[in-house]
């Protein structure tokens, strides 16, 4: 098992981390994991949404681009309804999932911190990925 993080880029923000639970498997160099995010936001973070401590450090397959996992209910996250997309990623030589956006079926944005400042959000996770 292990507890991954939720924070801003910018202003972490402070999201309880005793609801959320972390399950993986690691085989050779392949790590199959799943997430679940749940608790109460007391603080608003700032900047990207950031889902951070996952168990292994990702390689460097993708050029750049991350590897997409899939999203399960999200309960209390403040998407804009005109979002065409939603999808997330493991970046590259990295320990965190980005989520993104895209409004008009061309370009991606990352999401900015969608919990607001305070209440009860849940979110769920999967994928694989490989490791270094």
């Amino acid at each position: 098992t292990f507890t991954p993080s939720v924070y801003g880029g910018d202003t972490s923000g402070t999201w309880g981390t005793s609801n959320h639970a972390g399950h993986y498997v690691k085989v050779g160099t392949i790590v199959y994991f799943s997430i679940q995010i749940s608790g109460s936001v007391s603080a608003a973070g700032g900047g990207q949404l950031i889902i951070g401590n996952l168990p292994f450090t990702s390689s460097n397959l993708t050029g750049g681009h991350g590897m997409a996992v899939s999203m399960g209910p999200l309960y209390g996250w403040d998407i804009d309804s005109s979002a065409f997309q939603l999808g997330a990623r493991v970046n590259d030589n990295s320990t965190e999932i980005k989520v993104w956006q895209n409004f008009d079926n061309a370009a991606d944005s990352l999401l900015t911190w969608p919990f607001g400042s305070s209440g009860t959000k849940y979110g769920s996770i999967a994928g694989t990925y490989r490791s270094t």
